[in-house]
């Protein structure tokens, strides 16, 4: 009777049992979602016709797109604001080149990370340090103190073998060290360079071989130091005198008040000068009125790619590196699917262009 039964009580069990959960809804609004901001260049900001674009945007609309949703952009007044926003409901996703950090995921989860970031600095095109400054920092760098030993070294050791060949010979240079190796120097530089004079000419058959090998030898050793020293000039055409943080410190430099550059920029010992934007710092390099800009590299790339492009440019490479993520409460299910759909824009191309649109290949 049990066998018999058995079939007729699974299946009113399954009749019974709940409905399996379906997957949590989205948001209170169905298929919309809200998203928070702060208007910043190139990620975020107000188009002419007022819609919203940039970076974040664009990549949010195509996310969206993706995961068959429509998207809905609001702005608030400060980052502090945007994230309580996302924190207490009020909006579904937060953008806008914001930094992940161990203190903001405690309160609140990222995305995958979407761009690596960091500190750079932008100067201006036409501070540049003077001829003699660079080659006086540069000449005794320990890269190129051998070429620097090597070349004095061998005109040295040539005058003291012209000289010492010479001896007792008043056709040539004087007996006496002094002045006779001094003769013998000078004429070893100028045949090196000219291949003499005629003023100063060996006599003796030791010192016309010695005489032979500085010629030929002499030629390239006198063209390495040239070309060495020419080098060093084409360096204060090409470098600035700002090359990393670690030329920052006693530099006026401009930075946006309580962001993580202006902490570092204290740390490092730069005198910063706050601006309430970015945008607002690049006038005052273009005016003199501070050394450097120092801001999240993205930013500052777009701009010397776009409307500041020959007013200033990047130097040093990145430093404090960070990543910036789209921000979702804590828990949120949109998040999960915000990532899946980051990986397919990476796979399938649209992430690549959208970036290369924005700051270059």
């Amino acid at each position: 009777m049990r066998t018999l039964l058995a079939p007729f009580l699974l299946a009113l069990t399954c009749l019974c049992a709940p409905v399996a959960a379906q997957e949590a809804p989205l948001t209170s609004q169905g298929k919309t979602v809200t998203i928070g901001l702060v208007p910043i260049s190139p990620f975020a900001f107000k188009h002419e016709d007022g819609e919203f674009t940039g970076f974040d945007v664009e990549l949010w609309r195509a996310i969206a797109q993706d995961c068959g949703l429509e998207a809905s952009f609001v702005q608030r007044a400060s980052l502090e604001e945007l994230l309580t926003s996302v924190e207490q409901g009020q909006v579904d996703a937060a953008l806008g080149a914001i930094t992940i950090t161990e203190q903001r995921e405690i309160r609140l989860d990222y995305s995958h990370q979407y761009i690596r970031s960091g500190l750079q600095i932008m100067v201006p095109p036409t501070k540049q340090v003077s001829a003699t400054r660079t080659i006086a920092s540069n000449l005794f760098q320990a890269k190129n103190l051998p070429w620097l030993l090597g070349g004095l070294g061998f005109i040295v050791i040539s005058a003291l073998l012209a000289w010492w060949s010479e001896r007792g010979n008043s056709e040539s240079f004087d007996d006496a060290f002094n002045p006779g190796f001094f003769e013998a120097l000078y004429w070893t530089v100028v045949t090196m360079s000219t291949v003499g004079y005629g003023d100063y000419a060996p006599r003796r058959p030791l010192g016309r071989f010695v005489a032979v090998l500085v010629i030929f030898s002499g030629i390239s050793v006198y063209g390495t130091l040239i070309a060495k020293g020419a080098s060093l000039m084409t360096v204060d055409q090409l470098q600035h005198e700002i090359q990393g943080p670690g030329d920052l410190p006693r530099k006026r430099v401009a930075t946006v008040k309580g962001s993580t550059s202006a902490d570092v920029l204290r740390e490092v010992g730069a005198l910063v000068v706050g601006v309430a934007e970015i945008e607002q710092a690049y006038p005052l390099l273009q005016q003199g009125k501070v050394d450097a800009v120092v801001f999240d590299a993205p930013t500052l790339q777009h701009y010397c790619n776009g409307a500041g492009a020959g007013k200033a440019f990047l130097t040093g490479p990145l430093f404090e590196i960070q990543h910036y993520g789209f921000v979702f409460a804590s828990g949120s299910p949109l998040r999960e699917r915000v990532n899946r759909s980051l990986l397919r824009m990476h796979r399938n191309g649209v992430y690549d262009k959208l970036h290369a649109r924005y700051f270059g290949s």
